[in-house]
């Protein structure tokens, strides 16, 4: 859910973003053909952009290398209520938001399906008459003339023939021919399934406009355009219906402007342009991630199956009894394979050649190279206060397998996901600390950002288990990180 709800603020987001640009460079200039296609494209962008990805790694950060311990199986299981009362009422609690959002986008399409059955019945009181590819209905309906899709929808009381009916008939025509039915559909269902977005909303009604100030363009070619602005002013009328493109709207003072305006629009292509540096800057703000590759490798490290088992928790909630308590808890008993030791280091020795003894002469003992073999480092003695990677023996619980079950058990809350929301499925966290030659753990941290509490109840229960027992090389204590495999299962 979390996840979804910041995928929808980055899709208003964006398109604020595009909008705004549209509010201040675009619109009211003369390249609406451009707008038309810009405004639907800032709706395609502003779902994809928020959908994409793409990792940079700027380079190689130090981590610290570190021993895997065994890793933990936690199941959880969440009781089930046996008041059907309470369960409705934790289902609708934690569903709140989808129902609303459900309900809303019900309205909205049931609004659109009523639009469209409205037109169906005037279209069924009528005669249609073939002009080409046009249906023409000629109708005694109020806003009327409007057109919808090829369905053009007339004003018995304006004459076809008359100069007015002329170009009102190329102003619905040009609807027609160029497809405007659909942009309305698209944002009609764009606007149902993001309702929550206000900027779709600006968008649809400012895409209706475009299309207006299109047909008007093209009606009036040829004509005065002051006898056009005219017939615009003198006629308008409130029209009602929506999924429509009428003749006389409620942008009258808009329509009237853009048809008058002689002005011509400066750095016409620069305001074109400038898009593509903008759709950069989105895309680096919301898909581009900086990640690095050992970080993101220590995340999931590899445990040896060869040298440890897994450990496995379950806990169950018995009817009639709180949840929250472990019952039930199973350890695997580790088996370890102990590390096989490093080869001896062998020195290197300069070869020296024999002497050439000339013949006649007997060679001396000490001209006769004499063979030394090679000689056997051993590893430098272990440094106490150096943090060891590699190690002999590793730090482990004090008591043991035993010991760590029965410390689990008290003090591991193994249903937090469950407590805390976490869907079904499973969730492998790694946390890392230190144990010193001492004994003493420190310098806690989470590898992994699962969420839902699991990784601080881990690091939790790990700062309580006071002093371990410290690992060894060649037998003296030494400090050494260790690394905490847990995966819980929620079921």
């Amino acid at each position: 859910m979390k996840a979804l709800l910041f995928y929808v603020l980055q899709v208003v987001l964006c398109s604020g973003i595009l909008y705004s640009y549209y509010l201040l460079v675009l619109r009211n200039k003369k390249f609406h053909q451009y707008n038309r296609f810009y405004l639907l494209s800032v709706v395609v962008l502003s779902f994809i952009i928020p959908l994409l990805e793409f990792n940079i790694r700027p380079g190689d950060l130090e981590v610290v290398d570190s021993q895997v311990l065994q890793n933990i199986f936690i199941k959880s299981y969440k009781p089930a209520d046996t008041n059907n009362l309470q369960q409705i009422g934790n289902w609708l609690l934690n569903n709140a938001i989808s129902i609303v959002y459900i309900v809303i986008a019900v309205f909205f399409l049931f609004r659109l399906v009523k639009s469209v059955g409205h037109l169906l019945l005037i279209r069924q009181r009528y005669k249609a008459e073939k002009l080409q590819k046009i249906q023409l209905f000629r109708t005694n309906e109020p806003g009327t003339p409007f057109s919808f899709f090829n369905w053009l929808f007339w004003d018995n009381t304006i004459g076809m023939e008359s100069d007015k009916g002329r170009q009102i008939f190329k102003h619905e025509l040009y609807h027609i021919q160029q497809k405007h039915s659909w942009d309305i559909i698209a944002m009609e269902l764009v606007c149902v399934v993001g309702w929550v977005n206000p900027f779709f909303h600006l968008i649809r009604r400012e895409q209706a406009t475009i299309h207006e100030f299109l047909a008007d363009r093209y009606a009036m070619q040829h004509q005065d355009k002051w006898d056009y602005a005219e017939l615009l002013l003198v006629q308008a009328l409130t029209h009602k219906k929506r999924l429509t493109q009428p003749f006389f709207n409620n942008q009258i003072k808009r329509r009237i402007a853009m048809i008058t305006n002689v002005n011509k629009t400066s750095f016409l292509y620069v305001r074109k342009l400038l898009v593509l540096p903008m759709l950069l800057l989105l895309v680096a703000l919301f898909a581009i991630n900086c990640s690095n590759d050992d970080a993101g490798k220590a995340e999931q490290p590899v445990v040896n199956k060869d040298s440890v088992e897994e450990i496995v928790i379950e806990q169950k909630t018995p009817a009639g009894k709180d949840s929250g308590t472990v019952e039930e808890l199973t350890i695997v008993e580790e088996k370890q394979i102990p590390p096989p030791p490093p080869p001896p280091k062998i020195e290197v020795r300069k070869f020296i050649p024999p002497k050439v003894v000339k013949d006649g002469e007997a060679p001396s003992k000490a001209e006769l190279p004499k063979f030394i073999p090679p000689k056997v480092v051993k590893d430098e003695e272990a440094d106490p206060s150096q943090v060891y990677s590699k190690v002999d023996v590793e730090a482990s619980f004090p008591g043991g397998v035993k010991g760590w079950e029965d410390f689990l058990r008290k003090n591991l809350n193994a249903n937090i996901p469950v407590d805390q929301g976490a869907p079904a499925g499973r969730y492998t966290i790694f946390v890392q600390f230190l144990v010193d030659k001492d004994g003493n753990t420190s310098d806690f941290k989470q590898l992994t950002r699962h969420g839902f509490g699991m990784e601080k109840e881990v690091l939790r229960v790990l700062k309580l288990t006071g002093k371990w027992n410290p690992a060894y090389v060649d037998g003296k204590a030494v400090a050494a990180y260790r690394k905490q495999p847990i995966t819980f299962v929620v079921e």
